[in-house]
């Protein structure tokens, strides 16, 4: 039992302080505000065009679905899609789906210039593979296949074999392909990975991943 308890007296509670006060129960509350020299509050704005590439390259990165990232980043104000349009390496991952939009995978590959490209191909089934909209995207990366730097690689058996039956195909910067398990599917041999690494004619090849 405490003293005011022991004396009969009752303890006064610390009243709240007012919601502009600068004091909490009569104490002084210090506030840290960092202010730029004529007394703003800095904002992203203020950062040079540098900085917000290097945090859109993170985001890029970061993100599962890093092929939306670049368009999102351009919507949100007129400074950021004028940053966003002048850094070319920000548009060099595509990603390929069955149904994938195909004016994006073409706004990427122009707004990405000379630079060199990643490529995320993603097909889950044969008849995918026949998808118009997927071969248009294809279509169109091909046409840039001597851009491509990295390639990843999910495609069933019978896409497997499509594939390969078009020729090979010529990637003379491609130097890391990762083919992913749906290519080793239950009715496909593992000599499928290597009749697909086949098909492609690249010299600079140098890390081959299964996963």
């Amino acid at each position: 039992m405490d003293e005011s308890q022991q004396s009969g007296e009752k303890v006064a509670p610390i009243p709240p302080s007012p919601p502009d006060s600068n004091s909490f129960g009569g104490q002084p509350v210090v506030r840290f505000e960092r202010r730029t020299q004529n007394g703003t509050t800095p904002s992203i704005h203020t950062l040079p065009p540098e900085i917000i590439f290097i945090i859109f390259g993170l985001l890029r990165d970061t993100l599962s679905l890093f092929m939306r990232v670049p368009f999102l980043l351009s919507l949100v104000c007129a400074r950021w899609r004028s940053i966003a349009l002048g850094c070319p390496s920000l548009w060099t991952r595509l990603s390929i789906r069955s149904l994938c939009d195909k004016n994006r995978v073409a706004a990427c590959i122009e707004r990405s210039g000379r630079s060199l490209l990643t490529i995320d191909i993603c097909v889950p089934g044969g008849e995918l593979f026949e998808n118009e909209c997927f071969q248009a995207s294809i279509r169109l990366c091909v046409q840039h296949a001597y851009r491509w730097r990295h390639l990843s690689v999910y495609i069933t058996h019978a896409s497997c074999l499509n594939l390969c039956n078009r020729g090979r195909l010529e990637l003379p910067e491609l130097v890391q392909l990762t083919v992913r398990r749906g290519i080793l599917d239950d009715t496909s041999p593992i000599d499928d990975a290597s009749r697909f690494i086949g098909a492609l004619k690249a010299p600079k090849l140098s890390i081959v991943e299964y996963r």
